[in-house]
């Protein structure tokens, strides 16, 4: 686990929004007739800025907590449409200067900063790239701050001593990957699981480059107001200290991919799985009878043959303390796992189970079917000790009574180097 250097950097968010490069060529080739709609963006959204400062006990009041709420560029989308924005193509605000952060968390919003639910545009994923990486072994994967439709339920924060200390020179893009899905499209979970074509190479079911930044999922017949162009934000919120004082310690990001830095893979269903298949994606414009079919949401597994596991193991490069630990999954996620190895006996002890809260109503943050929210672990106020060479477990469970096309199972850390003794 190394930092890139500004050379890499870029080389990575070339690689990113080029992933799985054998199926983009494919996908472009054998695509059916995807709409390339590209609309030039404009940074309009950088006028919005708020801030709050909060003064917080045991705090300097001239280094007190700010809170600032900022917006991406404008994402126009029309019915079905997709942006899966190049980072050096979508430059962000941040706090200027040398700064202290101890918390992120962001949501697509509306021109009027209302929250947008996920089933009328699908938060695929962002990710924030500072522009000098971070510390994982995934070029693919070098962001700072990152997630996807579980936005508005986990926000990245910790607490002081710790902070992701900014270096002033730092510059700030996002890859921003939304899709205007909801009752226009005739097939939701393939759509926001980036359903490929068949035929391609390695029977691959679904993958970022199946759905890229211009095309069109296939929509249903649409009229009306309703269904007109829209424009949508990333709306963000940053928490940060504006001094960095020397009983401060500054913390790294480190990001674990179960799929081994291919940052996407497929679940197919086990045969022998007796779960039956869950029933399309819910959404309010529908009958009745169609709500009702699907319910509160999917039923708890409780056959091993249900369950699908990938993994993955990365030595630790240096002494280090655990501040901050969350999964990143998708829709048909049971759980993913941080653990460290025993060496004496090689048996796994886990450090942080990242559990998926699925939505059970209508409104922004509680969307029926989807993934609202992702419990993390805060070691803020005993931190754990991790040492150089011992190895680190990322497990991710997946249910295997469907496909599940594109899925992910990421596991972001943040830690600082441990004190020289």
């Amino acid at each position: 686990m190394v930092r890139t250097t500004r050379a890499e950097w870029v080389a990575a968010v070339a690689l990113f929004c080029c992933v799985a490069a054998g199926v983009v060529t494919s996908a472009a080739a054998a695509a059916p007739a995807a709409q390339d709609v590209r609309v030039p963006r404009h940074p309009d959204g950088h006028v919005f800025r708020s801030v709050k400062r909060v003064s917080e006990k045991g705090d300097d009041v001239e280094n007190a907590k700010i809170t600032e709420t900022f917006r991406s560029p404008r994402l126009p989308l029309h019915p079905g449409g997709v942006i899966n924005s190049d980072p050096r193509d979508m430059p962000l605000r941040f706090p200027e200067g040398k700064v202290g952060i101890v918390g992120f968390v962001a949501e697509v919003v509306d021109r009027n900063g209302t929250s947008v639910p996920l089933y009328e545009v699908y938060n695929h994923h962002w990710i924030i790239f500072d522009g000098h990486g971070n510390g994982g072994p995934c070029q693919s994967l070098s962001y700072v701050f990152g997630v996807g439709a579980e936005s508005r339920g986990t926000r990245n924060a910790w607490g002081l001593p710790y902070v992701l200390e900014t270096r002033g020179d730092e510059v700030w893009n996002a890859n921003i990957h939304v899709i205007r899905s909801g009752r226009f499209v005739q097939d939701t979970k393939g759509c926001i699981e980036c359903r490929c074509p068949q035929g391609l190479p390695g029977d691959v079911l679904g993958r970022i480059a199946c759905c890229e930044d211009g095309f069109t999922c296939g929509t249903a017949p649409h009229s009306g107001e309703a269904d007109a162009d829209r424009e949508y934000f990333l709306q963000y919120q940053v928490t940060y200290y504006a001094q960095v004082t020397p009983e401060m310690r500054a913390v790294e990001v480190f990001v674990l991919d179960v799929t081994k830095c291919q940052v996407e893979g497929d679940i197919r269903r086990n045969p022998a799985c007796p779960m039956p298949i869950p029933p399309p994606l819910p959404h309010p414009h529908w009958t009745l009878p169609q709500q009702r079919n699907y319910g509160a949401g999917p039923a708890a597994v409780t056959d091993a043959r249900c369950v699908d596991h990938m993994s993955v193991e990365q030595e630790v490069p240096y002494d280090m303390d655990l501040v901050f630990t969350v999964g990143h999954q998708h829709i048909g996620a049971i759980n993913i796992t941080l653990s460290r190895r025993v060496a004496a006996d090689g048996s796994l002890a886990p450090i942080c189970t990242s559990l998926p809260t699925v939505g059970s109503g209508w409104e922004a943050g509680n969307e029926k079917g989807y993934i609202t929210a992702i419990s993390m672990c805060n070691f803020t106020e005993k931190p754990l000790r991790l040492r150089k060479g011992e190895v680190l477990h990322v497990e991710s469970l997946y249910r295997a009574d469907s496909d599940y096309g594109g899925i992910m199972g990421l596991s972001y850390i943040v830690a600082a180097r441990a004190n020289a003794v």
